[in-house]
């Protein structure tokens, strides 16, 4: 087993306890959902609730959106935050206002500025983030407003249209390494350094999918640095590429070493990783599909589909024997999708498919610990197609 090679080492054994580590988010159940995400932040950004880190934090974040600011802003990107004079109201920093995430109140060197953040975890950016814009622009006609779009993953569809409506793009892990580690270094409270602390495990260990994480950190970077540098690495490596014998932990591991592999010299053990972690994970097996595999399973389920009607079974049965599995249907009509129902739910850009002459959206917002089940359902409907 792969597992066994690897235990040898103390980093994989180490990482292996990190991720394994219930911080309280994961307790509750909670390390997924936006919202908790963004009260932890209201929480860290507003100077009265710590006393022992005052404005340090928010400081930290002006700072860090004034590095990513575009020529948009560009009175703001000349500001000296290090040494300005700062003064707040009692909610200098707001949850849920007017639907927005986050909104940030602060006067620089006397100036009123306003900063609205549109916080993204595991979904699609379909907000209208114009008309944020303008419901705060209207109720403070006075204030220099800054749009900042806060996300883990986006797709570049969602991208551009948060650069489209002159959003700054930070990502968790800049968050990470330019707020909350400087925090820890400030803080002297030991309550608050452990909810510090709690909070980037929760960011570190949160994995949507392989390829989905939020934040590594500077542990996890030299943990995997050191794994990975380890000469039995290439042919251990090896087997798991001819073998796809491979744990969910080390999945992980190569997903985030794949990340930073390119600041590190074996080339060999690079290419391996980026394979594995680039490589096709899902099949279809039998039929008219002569066991072809596919990136993901948005890609998937939708040339499983195609394939079927092309070989006559019609979407009427499809629609019966697929559509009723779960709550949200595998494939609807273009037209009959509520965006407001299902945001983010189907994604047209190389998701769709055509049945006489109408286009229907594929579903592919299934993760892949959801694959499993997903596969074990369709498997029994005895449609001439096995997913493997």
């Amino acid at each position: 087993m792969i597992d066994d090679k690897l235990s040898k080492y103390w980093e994989y054994r180490y990482l292996k306890k990190f991720y394994n580590y219930q911080d309280s988010m994961n307790i509750h159940g909670v390390s997924r959902m936006e919202i908790k995400h963004s009260n932890f932040l209201k929480w860290l950004l507003v100077p009265k609730n710590n006393p022992d880190l005052e404005d340090f934090a928010l400081k930290k974040l002006l700072i860090l959106i004034q590095k990513k600011v575009s020529l948009e802003y560009g009175e703001f990107s000349k500001l000296d935050l290090e040494n300005a004079n700062y003064s707040y109201e009692d909610e200098v920093v707001e949850r849920e206002k007017d639907n927005i995430d986050l909104l940030i109140k602060v006067n620089i060197d006397n100036i009123p500025y306003i900063i609205i953040i549109e916080n993204k975890i595991g979904a699609a950016l379909y907000n209208n983030l114009e008309k944020y814009y303008q419901s705060v622009k209207k109720k403070n006609p006075k204030a220099k407003i800054i749009r900042v779009f806060l996300y883990y993953y986006c797709d570049s569809n969602g991208l551009k249209k948060a650069k489209e409506n002159k959003y700054i793009s930070i990502k968790y892990q800049d968050i990470y390494d330019k707020v909350l580690k400087d925090v820890l270094n400030y803080s002297i409270n030991s309550r608050n350094r452990n909810i510090i602390y709690d909070y980037i495990h929760c960011l570190a260990s949160f994995t949507e999918t392989k390829n989905y994480y939020m934040i590594i950190t500077d542990e996890e970077r030299d943990c995997l640095t050191k794994l990975f540098a380890k000469k039995e690495m290439p042919d251990i490596l090896k087997d798991v590429f001819n073998n796809k014998n491979i744990s969910s932990m080390f999945e992980v591991m190569l997903a985030k070493y794949c990340e930073i592999s390119d600041n590190n010299n074996n080339e060999n053990v690079n290419n391996l990783v980026k394979k594995i972690v680039t490589g096709k994970k899902y099949f279809l097996d039998g039929g008219p599909f002569k066991n072809r595999s596919f990136d993901g399973i948005g890609e998937l389920l939708k040339e499983m589909i195609k394939g079927l009607l092309d070989n006559n079974v019609s979407l009427e049965v499809l629609d019966k024997t697929l559509n009723n599995i779960y709550d949200g249907p595998l494939f609807v009509k273009v037209d009959d999708v509520d965006k407001t129902k299902h945001p983010g739910y189907y994604t047209a850009y190389n998701k769709t498919f055509e049945y006489n002459g109408v286009t229907y959206y594929v579903c592919s917002s299934w993760g892949s610990n959801e694959y499993e089940k997903l596969k074990s359902e369709i498997n029994k409907k005895n449609l001439g197609v096995k997913l493997s």
